[in-house]
């Protein structure tokens, strides 16, 4: 269950009309598959850098909104689908490509836990983590990284 209202993203009434982060433009952007510098992040000060290219496909110069989403499967409590955790703008002349970069610390695979609002801890789960890359929710590409304590 992931939509809108926890029903089904086949439900078109859960989906809503345009995905999270859909913008418009007056030219067209490809977006590469994405790249990581190494696989595995080591404790809370590990670090990772994902990459994607970006192409400008179309005819006029243009901007876009490249955006960075964790998932957390593995975590003991239960975590959103998706999570924005980056996004940066980018504009581009026609046929100009350029290489997005995002690095993302082991405390930012953190989330917070604890029985009251004075105990909570900010903790994190060993294991895969799925950080997705595009141009909004409804249109990304994957990679997992491997978070070890």
């Amino acid at each position: 269950m992931t939509g809108y209202i926890d029903l089904p993203d086949t439900i078109p009434s859960a989906t809503g009309l345009f995905p999270f982060g859909f913008g418009l433009s007056y030219t067209r952007f490809a977006y590469g598959d994405p790249q990581f510098d190494h696989g595995t992040v080591r404790g809370m000060e590990g670090t990772v850098t994902v990459r994607v290219p970006v192409k400008n496909v179309g005819e006029r110069a243009g901007c876009d909104v490249v955006q960075l989403y964790m998932s957390d499967p593995v975590a003991r409590v239960s975590q959103p689908l998706r999570r924005l955790c980056g996004f940066q703008k980018v504009w581009l002349d026609p046929g100009a490509e350029r290489e997005v970069r995002f690095t993302l610390r082991g405390a930012d695979f953190a989330y917070p836990m604890g029985d009251a609002l004075d105990s909570v801890a900010w903790v994190m789960d060993p294991g895969a983590v799925l950080l997705s890359v595009g141009p909004h929710s409804g249109s990304l590409q994957s990679v997992e990284v491997e978070w070890l304590p």
